[in-house]
């Protein structure tokens, strides 16, 4: 009898341990090369192929990969960095933006009454947020903690952190209506 051998798809290749280590050090250099040319950061590129090796092999159950392994690893770079700078070109338009405010705060009489009211109110509905919310949102503003190393080091998606900095945001906002001017 004649039996055609086989071929496993990517999907089940990471399956196995043995699988994922091959596919680990088949592509992570070329990975890493491409995501340090876009990035040019090496740590950052390293912490973000890490991550998505990461997220593959938690993910390699339920994960079907419908291309080859290396343009499935390739495209994940691709989004992961556009991630990457969509959060990084937000939060510093975040910044950007609470620096002139605090400039107008500084510029306007009595602003250290107000200050210290709205910090203390800040502070306190920060405090009264959930546990994981209130540690994301602490690690991100107060900290300088970028989305992808709170998710690497809460373990947890970035994907939640965004829900997480969202979720408080939206709670401070709705809270604070009162010290908003415009």
């Amino acid at each position: 009898m004649w039996f055609k051998k086989q071929v496993s798809t990517p999907s089940e290749i990471l399956l196995s341990r043995e699988g994922f280590e091959k596919a680990y050090r088949e592509y992570w250099k070329e990975l890493y090369g491409l995501c340090y040319y876009q990035v040019q950061d090496e740590e950052l590129a390293k912490e973000i192929i890490q991550n998505i090796f990461k997220s593959l092999w938690e993910r390699r159950a339920k994960l079907e990969i419908k291309t080859s392994l290396k343009g499935y690893l390739v495209r994940a770079v691709k989004l992961e960095v556009m991630e990457y700078y969509r959060t990084e070109v937000c939060h510093n338009e975040h910044l950007k933006n609470y620096a002139l405010e605090q400039a107008n705060v500084a510029s306007a009489p009595g602003w250290e009454v107000e200050f210290k009211e709205l910090n203390g109110t800040l502070n306190s509905l920060v405090n009264g947020l959930p546990t994981q919310r209130q540690r994301v949102f602490k690690m991100s503003r107060y900290d300088g903690f970028k989305n992808h190393e709170i998710a690497s080091k809460l373990d947890i998606s970035t994907k939640a952190v965004e829900y997480h900095i969202s979720k408080a945001l939206s709670h401070l906002r709705s809270h604070l209506q009162e010290y908003r001017t415009g």
